[in-house]
């Protein structure tokens, strides 16, 4: 009976009155019990029942009776120095000490059988608390094979003069019905983690229309009392959309009908929080022996996350299809933009004097170069990759976007303009830094349609909450505010939410915000956005802020164009499917003196190449080409032309990494570019 050390003690109330008088063996027996056959036993017939019994049974005599009147405690320490002895019992008993039998056992002290050090001491005290009422603990045992046993044991006192005189035990080995109850407890544990977890509503609806059952998570969405809901379940038509109410009625008209159809449904149930979620729910029929319903049970699931989900993968999908086609469209768009930019440097080649001309020619290619870095974002878009960052100057970036976009504010709101008093450098992509800026002035004009003011700042400070821990101390940081309509806290909450807006259907894809959350992070930055309704709004965008050294260079003021470049004789040849830029290249070319060859693709070419006839000096193959890539053109470039210096042009700005430009020597140009680098090359 030795308990293990991690022993636990439950004790439970059984109130009788305490034993009092009696034979010095027999506990004492009320008037009512002389009835009874044990009343008439004498005391050798008594000890003789104890020994045959196979209960575990023992019996202890106080050599010192223990007053009843000790507190607790020093009631428990008494019994212990008194070492009562046990006087009787049954061999399953003495078994239980890891005696051999009940006479071996005969004479041994209580701490035997119940040693102090291993919980029994708490026994005796609960015991005692109760005044020495039957008391029943259980307690947990080691067996000789180290297995764990609980044992439920019995006390009963003999008292005379309020001194315990013995005490009896007896003992039942209860480890199956302790496993049967802890099996049942965690089966329990296990039903209601599934039937009481948020999100899952059971019930059970009677024929009368009442609920006998709706679990408890029921209460915890909608905020109405369960008992309310189960004696009236048409409480719940409040919470039900207006637009699913249909649902709900074809619902009552199955119950009302006996119907023994199972529906499965979805319908919007409104929270407690004022949202609406999307519940799949089912009703089924229970039916009777008798083939007749009995009850209605009805189970809802909360799927608002998967229908999220399914609405995410859904747009991602859009996303992915417009970053495609703009990527496509990029490379056609660099295509143009490369003969567009050819032809003005050719024009300019040809303005030999300062003027209006000249100003023009050389404002239409930086237009033109605008557009390429765009067109050069979009395909990076597409294909989900960035450029390398770079160094850039947020005041440059608040000036050309506001110069942009001023153009298109209209009168009635004013835009203010603070840059910083010297350059304030972040690093990353300027044509994404730009697009950033140029969502957020298009968005504040919108939020102004009776006009206002549009102010943006450009500065630097410390913010007081900082969620990217990689960014510490100083940031640089751009401020759009305005004083329009601003927005709800609910706006607000969810306004970087892709494909929310607060515009109107026609007004918004909700895209813009996102994007530019997305950009920001990108950038190692963070946004911080007040806004109150009627009061207007304000974003703020916080970047790294780097330091870096000013070079002052002394501007010059309309330089004079330098003279048109020659090339003198050179031998090339130009494979490109694009009809502008070919001839704009072989116009350009020919007049520096340039003997040109072209081909409208990379075949013919080798074709040319193959005659044994061709001399080349330098080849101009365009990557993107019918029939054959041109990267997959160069190793038989290079076969047939060892010598010859190979440019390789792309509007895909990663095409410069194929492995394939170093093993073969080969030089990249990206589109468009202007002539000036060509010819740099060239010379």
């Amino acid at each position: 009976m030795a308990a293990s050390d991690d022993s636990s003690v439950r004790a439970e109330h059984y109130p009788l009155e305490p034993l009092s008088s009696g034979s010095p063996l027999i506990p004492h027996m009320s008037a009512s019990q002389h009835s009874s056959p044990l009343a008439d036993l004498g005391v050798d017939d008594f000890r003789s029942l104890v020994r045959l019994s196979t209960a575990r049974m023992g019996c202890f005599d106080c050599r010192d009776p223990l007053p009843v009147s000790l507190p607790s405690h020093q009631f428990v320490d008494r019994l212990y120095i008194s070492s009562p002895t046990l006087i009787e019992g049954s061999d399953s008993f003495a078994q239980g000490a890891a005696f051999n039998s009940i006479d071996e056992a005969l004479g041994n002290s209580l701490d035997v059988f119940f040693p102090p050090s291993l919980g029994y001491r708490d026994l005796f005290y609960q015991w005692h608390t109760r005044n020495l009422s039957r008391g029943s603990f259980e307690v947990s045992v080691l067996t000789e094979e180290g297995a764990t046993a609980v044992l439920q044991v019995v006390a009963y006192a003999t008292i005379r003069l309020n001194h315990v005189q013995r005490i009896w035990f007896i003992i039942r080995d209860v480890t199956a019905q302790a496993k049967t109850v802890a099996t049942l407890a965690h089966a329990e544990k296990h039903y209601r983690a599934l039937v009481e977890r948020p999100g899952l509503v059971l019930g059970r609806i009677l024929l009368n229309e009442t609920a006998e059952y709706f679990s408890p998570s029921l209460e915890e969405m909608i905020g109405v009392p369960i008992d309310k809901l189960k004696e009236s379940p048409s409480t719940l038509m409040q919470f039900i959309h207006p637009e699913d109410l249909g649902k709900i009625q074809q619902l009552y008209a199955a119950r009302a009908t006996s119907s023994l159809e199972t529906i499965d449904t979805e319908l919007r149930i409104r929270l407690k929080d004022g949202e609406y979620h999307a519940f799949y729910l089912r009703q089924s029929p229970m039916i009777s022996q008798r083939g007749v319903v009995e009850f209605y049970d009805v189970i809802a699931i909360d799927v608002q996350r998967h229908k999220e989900l399914e609405q995410e993968l859904q747009r991602n999908a859009q996303v992915a299809l417009v970053g495609q086609l703009a990527a496509g469209i990029s490379h056609d768009f660099n295509n143009y933009l490369s003969a567009i930019v050819g032809q003005l440097d050719a024009a300019l080649a040809q303005a030999r004097e300062e003027g209006p001309l000249s100003v023009a020619l050389h404002a239409a290619k930086k237009g033109a170069m605008s557009c390429a870095n765009m067109a050069s974002q979009l395909l990076n878009i597409g294909k989900g990759r960035s450029n390398s960052p770079r160094d850039v100057d947020l005041n440059e970036v608040v000036h050309e976007v506001c110069t942009l976009v001023s153009r298109v504010i209209p009168n009635k709101i004013t835009l203010r303009v603070s840059t910083y008093p010297r350059p304030i450098y972040t690093q990353g992509e300027r044509v994404q830094l730009q697009q950033v800026v140029i969502n957020l002035l298009l968005n504040a004009r919108d939020a102004m349609p009776n006009g206002g003011v549009l102010s943006v700042q450009v500065g630097s400070a410390a913010p007081s909450s900082n969620p990217n821990s990689s960014s510490e101390g100083v940031a640089a940081f751009i401020t759009v505010q305005d004083t329009g309509l601003g927005m709800s806290p609910e706006s607000v909450r969810r306004i970087f939410t892709p494909f929310y807006t607060t515009k109107s259907r026609t007004g918004g894809t909700g895209l813009g915000l996102s994007m530019v959350k997305m950009i920001i992070e990108a950038h190692h930055g963070w946004l911080d956005v007040v806004s109150e309704e009627g009061e207007g709004s304000a974003f703020t965008v916080y970047l790294p802020l780097i330091k870096k050294e000013i070079e002052l260079k002394s501007a010059t003021i309309n330089p004079k164009l330098a003279p048109p470049p020659t090339l003198g004789l050179r031998n090339i040849a130009i494979a490109e499917d694009d009809d502008m830029i070919r001839n704009m290249l072989s116009t350009a070319l020919s007049s520096m003196g340039c003997d040109v060859e072209v081909f409208s693709n990379g075949v013919l070419l080798l074709d040319y190449l193959k005659s044994g006839t061709a001399t080349c000096d330098f080849i101009i193959i365009d990557d993107s080409m019918p029939k054959a890539r041109g990267v997959e053109l160069l190793e038989s470039l290079r076969g047939l032309l060892p010598n010859a210096d190979v440019i390789l042009t792309s509007g895909d700005p990663s095409v410069a990494q194929d492995p394939a430009l170093k093993r073969f020597g080969v030089r990249f140009l990206a589109k468009p570019f202007p002539l000036s680098e060509l010819i740099a090359i060239l010379k």
